[in-house]
């Protein structure tokens, strides 16, 4: 359990996530740039693609913040 209080140990998955989330974005970018006109007109797949957009950039933005060095143990002291 105390793993999950060190940062350290949470790097590597970090970094896979980062790079998942960013390939898939990138993807999702390439598709929806490919397929432009028929996402813009469609107010489904305009969803969609806002709503998986949005998704993939907080997964990107959580792990990489997860990647941040200098963060330490900040559990609340009891009074």
């Amino acid at each position: 359990m105390e793993a999950a209080y060190e940062p350290d140990a949470w790097h590597d998955f970090g970094v896979a996530l980062v790079g998942a989330s960013a390939a898939l974005l990138g993807l999702l970018f390439v598709v929806v740039s490919i397929h432009l006109r028929v996402v813009v007109e469609d107010p489904v797949l305009r969803r969609r693609a806002e709503i998986m957009l949005g998704l993939l950039a907080t997964t990107f933005a959580a792990s990489a913040a997860l990647l941040i060095p200098g963060q330490g143990d900040r559990r609340s002291a009891s009074s």
